[in-house]
């Protein structure tokens, strides 16, 4: 057990705001919330850490956040959407082939989002088996958790073979058994890596499906 003490803010509901002065957080050993407390309860066995006059309060989450993007944040806000894909997005994208420039990035990333009070994530990667285990490893690394859903296309996407058939399922096939054969994967047994799949695409999207059925739960993101 482990309590956390300072001035806690929560939003318990929508338009609401509750504010504990100098309360007290009561956590159980997993890390999740027993209990709010306007003070240490009494006999608590517990490690009490006080953050004094600092604010206690719930982290955000993204919900929908392409990675491959962050080096083009404000690019190209005059386009229409298949202009800005063609002139930006699909050329920044396809730089993620090199594993080198994808931690870099996605080094940065991760830990932008976490000092930022992001700690929860909804996000697509790119095509790149090697560029998304390298962007859950460096989520994971920042303390960032959530779903990372691997990019397939086929259609009104960027000049590579992404869409034929059996180059999309070698590439999800070694995207799996690699994210298997993590060692740390039994760490999170909460946690599972899921496709995200886009409907428009019937045929890829029926693949995916299957693969998904096969495959999940699989790891730790």
């Amino acid at each position: 057990m482990k309590i956390l003490k300072g001035n806690l803010v929560s939003a318990p509901a929508l338009g609401k705001l509750e504010i504990v002065e100098h309360g007290c957080l009561v956590l159980h050993d997993d890390g999740s919330i027993q209990s709010v407390e306007k003070a240490v309860p009494q006999n608590a066995d517990a490690e009490v850490i006080d953050y004094g006059d600092s604010l206690i309060m719930p982290s955000f989450v993204d919900m929908h956040l392409h990675a491959p993007q962050y080096p083009m944040l404000g690019m190209g806000m005059d386009l229409p959407l298949i202009d800005w894909l063609n002139t930006y997005t699909f050329k920044t994208e396809a730089r993620f082939e090199d594993s080198d420039y994808a931690r870099r990035i996605y080094k940065k990333l991760a830990s932008d989002l976490i000092t930022s009070g992001t700690t929860r994530v909804c996000m697509f990667s790119s095509l790149h088996t090697d560029a998304t285990l390298i962007l859950m490893e460096e989520l994971e690394k920042a303390g960032v958790t959530g779903y990372v859903g691997k990019v397939n296309m086929d259609r009104n996407g960027s000049p590579e073979p992404s869409g034929d058939d059996r180059a999309v399922q070698a590439r999800n096939a070694a995207l799996a058994g690699r994210v298997r054969a993590l060692p740390d994967r039994q760490a999170h047994p909460d946690a599972a890596l899921h496709p995200i799949v886009h409907r428009r695409a019937d045929e890829l999207a029926r693949q995916a499906r299957r693969g998904a059925r096969a495959v999940r739960p699989i790891a730790p993101v």
